[in-house]
């Protein structure tokens, strides 16, 4: 008679484990911070973030410059309710925007804290999609702040942590 342990031994544990369910509330998007405006080489910073930010002058972070730096926020956005999204923008300089693989917003200049808005995008309740967003400052005022306007509402909010899923 072979013991538990033994027969454990030959068959190894190829057990299947139970999947584990995506988290119920997020933390933000993933932001990848460049010391460049092209978005190029190795992050000189990576933190998990809501996007919503005027540095003015300052630095955005440890290691990187004030200025002609770009950074890249990924993940996924939930939504809470069926219906027409817009999402907006505020960004000082340039900005792009990608909802569900789609370029919503591009705004990929030189300019002071503009705000740029998506059409309306109808997007179905508790589902997740992917969202990007790419900034670069050049010099000056650096701002980037990503909003949207919940279906059934006219006020723009900023995107709360516990919808965004990073990446």
């Amino acid at each position: 008679m072979i013991s538990v342990g033994a027969y454990l031994a030959q068959i190894g544990s190829e057990e299947a484990t139970a999947p584990v369910p995506p988290p119920v509330n997020g933390t933000g998007l993933v932001g990848r911070y460049f010391n460049n405006k092209t978005l190029t080489g190795t992050p000189a910073l990576t933190r998990t973030e809501v996007v919503n930010f005027d540095w003015g002058t300052n630095a955005p972070g440890t290691g990187i410059g004030k200025d002609n730096f770009s950074v890249r926020w990924t993940g996924d956005v939930k939504t809470s309710a069926a219906g027409g999204y817009r999402f907006r923008t505020v960004s000082d300089d340039g900005v792009r925007l990608w909802v569900n693989g789609v370029l919503v917003i591009d705004n990929w200049s030189l300019h002071g804290a503009t705000t740029n808005t998506s059409n309306t995008i109808t997007l179905a309740a508790n589902t997740r999609y992917t969202i990007k967003m790419e900034f670069y400052e050049q010099t000056g005022s650096a701002v980037a702040k990503l909003q949207w306007r919940l279906p059934g509402t006219s006020s723009y909010v900023t995107i709360p942590a516990a919808s965004l899923f990073g990446n």
